[in-house]
């Protein structure tokens, strides 16, 4: 199998691409992490793969029109590495509409394994297409804010480029609470 590779700058930084045959492989935030540290790091769950340095045109297509604020619908992509739960929960991730989130506990009810949001949540982490594969649409208890691969800022960013319901994070402090979505537009 043949994985081209690239990073790209988009509107909330860098992010590291690959994909094989048009299909999705990794969509991953730069952070920290090096171009051959992301190569090297799919060379695990692809150690038979040929990694060629090139442009990953499907995946910076629906890169672009998602952040141009345009609905899209993409097939699940095929060769993603995975257990069999990890790639049962990024498929009910797949599903959740633009513009909308559902909590870690939903998905596990969704999969049949009540209690089972903090697998979930596990299972959720290691989404290897994030954006793509909407790992931001997932909330904790209640629909709280929780953590992100990508950093939280992302996350938010993410949401309310979808003019999704953010709620309100008191501060270290106490009673404050976050922006109105008006103030954030990002279009």
């Amino acid at each position: 199998m043949k994985i081209t590779y690239e990073c790209i700058d988009s509107p909330i930084g860098d992010l590291f691409l690959a994909e094989s045959a048009k299909d999705p492989i990794a969509v991953w935030f730069r952070k920290e992490t090096t171009l051959l540290e992301f190569v090297n790091s799919l060379g695990w769950s692809y150690p038979d793969a040929e990694f060629v340095a090139g442009s990953c045109k499907e995946v910076h297509s629906r890169l672009d029109k998602y952040f141009a604020g345009k609905r899209q619908v993409y097939p699940f992509p095929e060769r993603l590495s995975g257990t069999d739960f990890q790639l049962s929960v990024w498929r009910e991730i797949a599903k959740i509409p633009y513009g909308e989130t559902v909590t870690y506990g939903e998905i596990a009810e969704n999969l049949k394994r009540p209690g089972g949001s903090r697998a979930v949540g596990a299972a959720t982490g290691k989404n290897p297409v994030s954006i793509l594969i909407p790992c931001h649409r997932v909330m904790g208890t209640k629909g709280k804010l929780t953590g992100f691969g990508g950093g939280l800022q992302n996350k938010v960013w993410l949401l309310r480029h979808e003019e999704c319901h953010i709620p309100k994070e008191p501060s270290a402090k106490g009673a404050r609470t976050q922006p109105s979505l008006f103030e954030y537009r990002h279009k």
